[in-house]
């Protein structure tokens, strides 16, 4: 086999491989929560009062002395396979006649099949006592098995406590609800591809459902796969017909297929005429909820995309790094959400998972305030952009280049090469002095001339500085000044004022050294030389003639 033909199997083995995992890891969750649930019932349908204590009945070989344990047998019994034996609890006296030909085993088969369609039997809610409930609201031989809702009508099941024969009472299903049996069993029957899988499969049980139904889940996954995925491949060939578009193409061959998948999945459900363990698996919406925060995510991720490309054309490269840890944030958000809708979709109490949240929160507020400072300072920093990465600043006492404005701090090189780490807090207070942001340079010597140098090299000194600043094409015309400004302690002090056209610092130094030499030459030539700092001391002299004499 070519290993392109045996790469594009693997992918689809592990994708489908994938889609099963998924789907074990939310069963096994779900119905660890399914089984412990109480199902819930409107209050005007359910009247029964709490358990009572339990009271030992009359014994009987089938253990129906007390509504539960007769109602318990009977379902481990269907449960079995064993339908003779679960005819045992079907009250079978005084039915119509077109039932009573009817084998007590099927009735018992179908009565399983309704129950697991329709009604879940929550055993602790059945009374324990040989009388069963007496203030339910029903005559007293009679207590509530559960109500089954249906597009057409509402069915009452209900137990009912008849005479074994020998003068003990015993319960049973009541015969009023063996008469609905075939009745209900039409609007709960399996359907013609329910039918067709139950008689190829055996009836096993695995986990709430029948072994037929796991099976046909599968089918179903694989079958739907296999609809979509040429489908979106002709999406992904119309999009990237013209330009190619490969955040697009991962998009339709990734969520988009995924969510697609789940939705269809979901509509064809009651092909499988789901049990009631299945319905509730399916309404946790796991595969659902999986697909939603993938579909959020990736639709997430275009619009920070978008924003990029937005800095980028407006030259605003260092917002681009506050969108890194934001896209982070969102997406955990997103994470989150999506878990606490799947605990509150199997049952567990949000609310107040959220509270503990909510204290917990505040809790680590308190103990972060210097992490939230520093973000916050980021944010400062990267809005209105006082530095970049690359810039030569100063802040504080300290002078370097910008190498990472992060999240919690920026690095900063400095002249020694070494790194200087700030938090983003303090930083962004500091008083930060751009080098970089410097259009051009401001070039101004102080020309230092000793006492000695005359009026006429002062002025000769002055025009050929002008001069020479004037024709030099890297210095800008405007402002240039030469002037004799200070005659200080030890030089007359001539001013030099102007700009260098250039923001970079390496430039200007070059070009500096080139005026700074034409100086040089200038003062030379005009028979000068430029001063050194010094003292000139002055000694009068006030000795007598006759004592210099004696000296």
């Amino acid at each position: 086999m070519p290993a392109t033909i045996s790469g594009f199997s693997r992918k689809k083995f592990c994708f489908v491989s994938l889609c099963l995992t998924i789907f074990l890891l939310h069963f096994l969750f779900t119905v660890h929560a399914v089984c412990y649930a109480e199902e819930q019932i409107p209050a005007e349908k359910q009247q029964t009062p709490a358990p009572t204590m339990m009271v030992l009945g009359p014994e009987d070989e089938f253990e129906r002395g007390v509504p539960r344990t007769s109602m318990k047998r009977f379902l481990d019994a269907a449960r079995e396979g064993d339908f003779a034996s679960a005819a045992e609890y079907l009250d079978l006296r005084n039915l119509p006649r077109n039932i009573r030909e009817k084998p007590g085993e099927d009735l018992a088969r179908e009565l399983k099949i309704i129950l697991d369609r329709g009604l879940w039997i929550d055993l602790s809610l059945l009374s324990n006592h040989p009388d069963g409930h007496q203030n339910d609201g029903l005559p007293s031989y009679r207590d509530l098995l559960g109500q089954i809702e249906t597009d057409k009508k509402t069915y009452t099941l209900l137990l009912q406590r008849v005479p074994r024969g020998d003068g003990v009472h015993i319960w049973k299903v009541s015969n009023a609800t063996v008469a609905k049996i075939p009745e209900m069993y039409e609007l709960a029957s399996f359907g013609p591809f329910g039918d067709f899988l139950s008689g190829l499969i055996p009836d096993l049980e695995v986990f709430g459902a029948y072994l037929w139904q796991w099976v046909g889940v599968v089918i179903l996954m694989a079958f739907v796969y296999l609809i979509l995925l040429p489908l979106t491949w002709l999406a992904v060939f119309f999009i990237n017909r013209k330009e190619k578009r490969p955040q697009v193409t991962r998009f339709v061959k990734g969520p988009l297929r995924f969510m697609l998948w789940v939705l269809i999945l979901g509509l064809m459900k009651e092909l499988l005429s789901p049990t009631v363990t299945m319905q509730k698996i399916m309404q946790a919406s796991t595969l659902f909820i999986i697909a939603s925060a993938w579909v959020i995510v990736r639709l997430f991720d275009f619009y920070i995309e978008y924003q990029v490309q937005r800095f980028q054309e407006k030259d605003k490269e260092g917002a681009i790094v506050l969108l890194r840890p934001l896209k982070k944030i969102v997406r955990i958000i997103i994470i989150l959400t999506a878990v606490l809708i799947w605990l509150d979709n199997i049952g567990f109490r949000v609310t107040t998972l959220m509270a503990g949240l909510g204290v917990g929160g505040i809790a680590i507020a308190l103990a972060a305030q210097a992490i939230f400072a520093d973000i916050i300072g980021t944010v400062i920093l990267l809005i209105s952009q006082p530095v970049r990465v690359g810039d030569v600043c100063k802040f504080g006492n300290s002078f370097g280049i910008i190498e990472e404005i992060g999240v919690r701090a920026t690095r900063v090189r400095t002249l020694d090469n070494t790194i200087i780490s700030v938090p983003n807090g303090e930083f962004s207070k500091l008083h930060l002095e751009n080098y970089t942001l410097r259009e051009r340079v401001w070039f101004h010597p102080k020309i230092k001339l000793p006492y000695e140098t005359s009026k006429e090299q002062i002025e000769e000194i002055v025009t050929n500085i002008k001069k020479i600043l004037q024709e030099h094409p890297e210095v800008l015309d405007e402002p240039i000044q030469v002037y004799f400004t200070e005659i200080g302690d030890y030089s007359h002090n001539i001013d030099v004022f102007s700009y260098v056209g250039t923001g970079d610092y390496g430039k200007y130094k070059k070009i500096a050294e080139e005026l700074n030499l034409a100086i040089m030459v200038i003062v030379e030539k005009a028979g000068a030389r430029l001063a050194l700092p010094s003292r000139k001391m002055y000694i009068e002299d006030q000795m007598s003639p006759e004592r210099k004499n004696d000296v």
